[in-house]
């Protein structure tokens, strides 16, 4: 090493000593190699280095020669000869890469710069004297290889994050430290990543990996994601290799569960109730997650309110949702709380609150109104207010009347007794002649609690039928517009609709009289089409329903059909006019006659749907009395269609459709028939292979049974209450549930205890003593036998009283 120092030195001294020479005044010449001269400046053997050197202060635009040689003492190793042209400054530079890698040690380089006709003369004739040269040395200095081991360099690996959940992505760094000059580089064939069941194994530089190359250090940057469904440890290895070593290392990652997400939301809720009704959340669960997730709905109620059942377990798919129907009864008046917990597990994920009003039960009804009224005659308007709650409540009540109908007051106030009704007398006078109405409120401080709407006709008292030649000329006038209108004219729309219809009336009416009742119906019928077409929904209807009749009397039934078909048509547009328009009663009574006349018309499917859609706006209108009507026609439809499906052997549809009108039964308070349309279903479901469905539909039976149960022991008839609950208790017991079939029995028991109190109070004795043996006899089948002792205890002493 301290030779190399001596040389080193040595050689930097005599450059410079030649250096100085070549700066004599006038032009100079300078050399050096791409890394300089000296001892950083090293060259290792099998690289070869680059001279560059440069001209300066010589004449512009002029040709000289030049030669330049590398020696290893005396002796020439490398050399070149050439020609060049200065530029317009008078300044030349050019570099040199050596032909081949030197001898180790420490070598001169020197540059000789010519006149170029002299040069060119000693090129060409060597005896001649050598020219003078402008001259200038540098050196490059030549060192071995060094020494390289494997343990020069450190692969490692590490991770941008410890812990991570599935759907995340995660950068895996691989980096070489190197701590010696020996060249290293990962190539793309040899990096390999091991990710094991997070994505198998991976040649990061082929995927486009990022690579950051340092002179101590190089890093290669991978990103990956987490798949779905992982969970754990896991260990991510990492393998490099050249010709000569092998690097491997690992590093460690734990994939968490993902943590359970989803929403629950209320869409719709029956509220206002009165007590002892049937209602229904439809409540909407999300699942946003990418995996199929079961969740479990835990909905919770105060005593006000009896649950079909507490709790729904609910299967989602990835990123979609379900709606849920979760049916209560109302037992107590007032503001009821219900709660639903959305759980994954043990974990609540989301959670929804809900009111339901309860109110007392009461009702308006109209006796005995007029149907029709004269211009300018006033009646008085009986309306009846019926309180069948258990107290005394003082009601308002109030009245809105169309154009045509003129009232002397609009807000009453009355109070009614428990249990009793009073009358309002209401004067009302028409005051114009169209269809009208007045629409009446009953409110509970400031809480509506039902409503109905009085519909009349008030006429102008003319009537009068146009003679036959009247009926000829309009149509004649009829005629002449059409012709026109086919002519490309526009008439004026309205006008000349009412003309048509006018015309298509009479001529109806001309054919009747003469007895072409097929011309008759047809008449109709084209005069219904413009009613339809204005917006006269009624009379369009009313005059359809002429046509439909005739045409039955014809035996034309499909005309009679389709005739009928298109007045259920005109309802069901008008009703979509008016809920666009906000009119939701009008929409209501237009969706429901539309349904009835579907019905009629024999079509499974509309009439379902429109009772549906009646219900929920008469609920929204607060109409409650006559949206339990609607529920009851609905629930109707839902039992036919399941019935003609049947009747098709159609039978997954006949048990879903058995379902859904058990449910609609449920809601309207007839047990008995939701109950027999549980059983349907179940039945079908079991025969259909699906044993889930059943499972589910008998669960509703089961829970009816004791809601049943509940209500006969409110109003005190035990024996019946008894026997509702026997039924749950067996509904349960054939579900498998035993465990609900003991809590039934219990309460039937209790019922009994309950039972045989009450007498002995009223002084029955015998009847108390028989009661307190049938706790007994039940408890004891239960396995409780203290209990069966105590009934027992009772039943001895009631029977010893009954004695005396």
């Amino acid at each position: 090493m301290y030779r190399k120092y001596i040389l080193i030195l040595c050689t930097i001294l005599f450059v410079s000593l030649c250096n100085l020479q070549a700066q004599s005044d006038g032009p100079t010449v300078s050399i050096t190699t791409d890394k300089g001269c000296g001892d950083e400046a090293q060259f290792t053997v099998g690289e070869k280095a680059v001279f560059l050197w440069k001209l300066t202060g010589a004449e512009n635009n002029t040709q000289y020669g030049y030669e330049m040689t590398v020696y290893a003492g005396t002796v020439v190793l490398n050399k070149w000869q050439g020609e060049f042209e200065t530029d317009s400054s008078g300044n030349w530079s050019d570099n040199k890469p050596s032909i081949i890698s030197l001898p180790l040690g420490a070598h001169e380089v020197k540059i000789e710069i010519y006149d170029y006709k002299v040069y060119s003369n000693y090129i060409t004739n060597p005896l001649t004297a050598k020219p003078r040269a402008l001259t200038s040395y540098t050196c490059v200095y030549y060192v071995a290889e060094p020494e390289c081991s494997c343990d020069d360099v450190e692969v490692t690996a590490s991770l941008d994050k410890e812990t991570v959940t599935p759907g995340d992505t995660v950068t895996l760094t691989v980096t070489a430290d190197k701590d010696t000059e020996c060249p290293f580089t990962f190539k793309e064939e040899t990096l390999l990543v091991d990710l094991g069941e997070l994505g198998g194994i991976v040649f990061p530089l082929r995927e486009g990996a990022d690579v950051d190359e340092g002179t101590e250090q190089i890093t290669v940057t991978y990103v990956f994601a987490i798949p779905t469904g992982s969970e754990g440890l896991y260990r991510i290895g990492v393998t490099y290799h050249d010709e000569d070593c092998l690097w491997n290392t690992y590093v460690y990652l734990t994939v968490k569960k993902e943590e359970p997400k989803g929403t629950i939301s209320v869409l719709s809720l029956t509220t206002p109730l009165e007590t002892s009704k049937s209602g229904y959340a439809l409540v909407k669960v999300t699942n946003p997650s990418q995996e199929t997730t079961t969740y479990t709905v835990k909905v919770s109620a105060p005593s006000g309110i009896r649950l079909a059942q507490p709790t729904y377990s609910v299967q989602i798919g990835g990123n979609s949702s379900k709606e849920l129907r979760v049916s209560f009864i109302t037992l107590e008046e007032g503001t009821h709380t219900l709660t639903f917990e959305l759980q994954v597990g043990d974990q609540i994920v989301s959670e929804v609150s809900s009111d339901v009003k309860v109110n007392p039960e009461a009702s308006l009804e109209i006796i005995s109104p007029p149907l029709e009224m004269k211009l300018n005659d006033e009646v008085n308007l009986k309306v009846k207010v019926k309180n069948a709650s258990n107290k005394d409540i003082i009601f308002q009540v109030s009245a809105s009347a169309s154009e045509g109908l003129q009232l002397v007051e609009t807000n009453w106030q009355i109070r009614v007794d428990a249990g009793e009704s009073e009358i309002l007398n209401i004067p009302v006078k028409a005051v114009g002649h169209s269809p009208d109405y007045i629409d009446f409120e009953l409110l509970l401080e400031g809480e509506l609690i039902d409503s109905l709407r009085w519909n009349v006709t008030v006429e102008d008292g003319t009537g009068l039928l146009l003679p036959a030649a009247i009926a000829a000329a309009l149509l004649i006038a009829l005629s002449l517009t059409v012709a026109i209108h086919q002519h490309g004219r526009q008439p004026e729309t309205q006008e000349n609709d009412q003309m048509q219809i006018m015309g298509y009336v009479e001529a109806g009416n001309a054919a009747e009289q003469t007895g072409d009742s097929q011309g008759a119906a047809e008449n109709y019928e084209n005069a219904a089409d413009l009613y339809r077409k204005i917006g006269k929904v009624e009379k369009a209807v009313g005059l359809y329903k002429q046509a439909e009749e005739i045409y039955r009397q014809l035996n034309l039934l499909a005309k009679a059909r389709e005739t009928e078909e298109k007045a259920a048509k005109a309802y069901e547009e008008a009703g979509l006019r008016a809920q666009e328009n906000g009119e939701f009663w009008k929409a209501a009574d237009y969706f429901e006659k539309a349904a009835d006349l579907w019905k009629k018309a024999k079509n499974v499917e509309k009439p379902m749907e429109l009772y549906e859609k009646a219900s929920e706006l008469l609920r929204q209108t607060k109409n409650l009395t006559k949206a339990r009507e609607v529920e009851e026609k609905a629930a109707e439809s839902y039992e036919k269609a399941g019935t003609l499906a049947y009747r098709i052997t159609e039978f997954q549809r006949a048990a879903e459709l058995s379902e859904e009108a058990a449910d609609r039964w449920r809601e309207t308070g007839r047990v008995g028939k939701a109950i027999e349309l549980y059983e349907k279903a179940a039945e079908l479901w079991r025969k259909l292979g699906n044993a889930v469905k059943a499972k589910e539909t008998e669960e509703k039976t089961a829970i009816l049974w004791e809601e049943a149960g509940i209500k006969a022991q409110k109003t005190n008839e035990f024996q019946r209450a008894a026997e509702f609950y026997k039924r749950s208790a067996n509904s349960w017991r054939k579900t498998g549930n035993e465990r609900r079939a003991k809590e039934v029995k219990e309460k039937t028991a209790l019922l009994y205890e309950e039972a045989g109190l009450k007498a002995q109070k009223l002084g029955e004795f015998q009847k108390a003593a028989d009661y307190f043996e049938r706790a007994a006899d039940l408890w004891r089948k239960i396995g409780n036998e203290s209990k069966a002792r105590t009934a027992e205890e009772k039943a001895l002493e009631a029977y010893g009283k009954a004695s005396y």
